[in-house]
């Protein structure tokens, strides 16, 4: 009885894997995830229309995971709302998923004030609103971690691809920032803009290294303050 008991206890520390081909799926995956235990869901379709902005709140550990050679296609269609948001307490991880044509605010496929890890993933054609940060990803205060992932055409006004604030980020490893832009706000005092590939403020990359940052772009016409075509 004692040998069983400690089982049951080790095994609901565990993660707990499932397998899904729909969003609907996806979305009732997360809703219904027990708090502090990892739950992995497998996402097998080869595209999937992304529908609206799924949470992650305080206290769920959610793994997301696509294909292993195709990474899966997650569509926003660009229908005003981002992929995800996770709350501050929250914890997401993302491996092999293809995020696209989200568009809202700021962090257009993934908005964080938790824990974010990327593996493998690739973030296109994103864009925030005018005056926005981070077209694809936007991380205020919490930690990031960003391996293998890869971002390309994505826009913002702050930080094309990626928008840092008050976060610690453990590492960007073997990252490609390629062809993301910053556009001016004209209706910001200054017409300004930072970081076409990453903008920081306030926050510390610990490691960052085999990245490539490649035609990025700093500004458009009309932008009396736009620098850093790859990091500012």
């Amino acid at each position: 009885m004692i040998v069983q008991a400690a089982l049951l206890l080790i095994s609901s520390h565990l993660a707990a894997g499932v397998r899904v081909g729909t969003f609907a799926e996806v979305a009732s995956e997360v809703s219904t995830a027990q708090t502090s235990v990892e739950k992995e869901i497998e996402i097998i379709a080869d595209k999937i229309v992304w529908e609206r902005t799924i949470t992650i709140p305080n206290n769920k550990i959610i793994k997301l995971v696509g294909g292993t050679n195709v990474p899966v296609v997650l569509d926003a269609e660009k229908k005003g709302h981002r992929h995800l948001d996770v709350q501050s307490g929250g914890t997401l991880s993302t491996v092999n998923l293809h995020f696209k044509n989200g568009k809202e605010m700021s962090g257009c496929a993934i908005n964080s004030e938790g824990t974010l890890r990327t593996e493998g993933c690739l973030f296109t054609n994103n864009e925030a609103e005018p005056g926005g940060k981070g077209g694809a990803i936007n991380t205020d205060r919490g930690t990031l971690n960003m391996r293998a992932t890869t971002f390309e055409e994505n826009s913002a006004t702050w930080g094309g691809a990626v928008h840092i604030d008050q976060t610690t980020v453990e590492s960007i490893n073997n990252c490609t920032f390629r062809k993301n832009k910053i556009f001016y706000y004209k209706q910001h005092a200054d017409n300004s803009g930072h970081g076409g590939g990453i903008h920081m403020t306030s926050s510390t990359i610990k490691t960052l290294e085999n990245t490539l940052f490649e035609d990025n772009e700093a500004g458009d016409p009309g932008c009396r303050w736009c620098e850093g075509g790859g990091l500012s």
